[in-house]
């Protein structure tokens, strides 16, 4: 009697749990890159206060936290406080920029000022 061919070997496990993983980051890597090539994209909400303020020579150094609330990126962002102002490159989307000012008096309880910003 002739003996039975061997069934082929079956993949390993481990070979099937990659597999899977694999799988998962692609298909969440594609989820992903759709909702935000159709999701709608709030514009730039800024907003800022005074971190630190410290004396120096001519007046005070005020550090100024500028956060955008927004999903865009907001570039050439202008803040200002009690007639200084000054311009940060780009504060991206949920994320937040730093720049300091010389003013004339200690800022107190002034408030920052944004004054603008544009498309990067």
């Amino acid at each position: 009697m002739p003996a039975k061919p061997k069934p082929p070997p079956r993949p390993p496990v481990l070979e099937w749990v990659m597999a899977a993983l694999g799988a998962l980051v692609v298909l969440s890597t594609l989820t992903l890159l759709l909702r935000d090539a159709h999701g709608h994209a709030t514009p730039p909400q800024l907003t800022a206060h005074v971190v630190d303020a410290r004396p120096q020579a001519d007046g005070w150094a005020a550090e100024i936290e500028v956060i955008n609330r927004g999903d865009e990126t907001a570039a050439r962002a202008r803040v200002a406080l009690m007639g200084a102002e000054a311009e940060t490159d780009y504060v991206p989307g949920h994320g937040k920029a730093r720049l300091t000012l010389i003013v004339p008096a200690d800022p107190g309880a002034t408030p920052p000022t944004v004054k603008g910003w544009s498309e990067p």
